[in-house]
């Protein structure tokens, strides 16, 4: 199994908060560039299995396609 890396010192929170699903969602985009659109890759990079990363992209399509249909 892979070992675990440290986060990063930079991961700090701002005085005035952001929003999680915000924050995962830019990670999965970034992971997925990064791997060229490779979904097995892209989980690796953040350390989940290929189904939790389909499941937060499926979690994230629907949170972003409610948002706009909320604008």
């Amino acid at each position: 199994m892979r070992e675990l890396m440290q986060p990063p010192d930079q991961f700090s929170l701002p005085q005035t908060g952001v929003s999680l699903d915000e924050v995962e969602m830019s990670l999965v985009r970034q992971a997925l560039e990064r791997s060229g659109g490779n979904q097995t890759k892209a989980a690796e990079l953040l350390n989940i299995s290929r189904d939790q990363l389909r499941y937060r992209m499926k979690k994230l399509e629907e949170t972003s396609t409610a948002a706009e249909a909320g604008t």
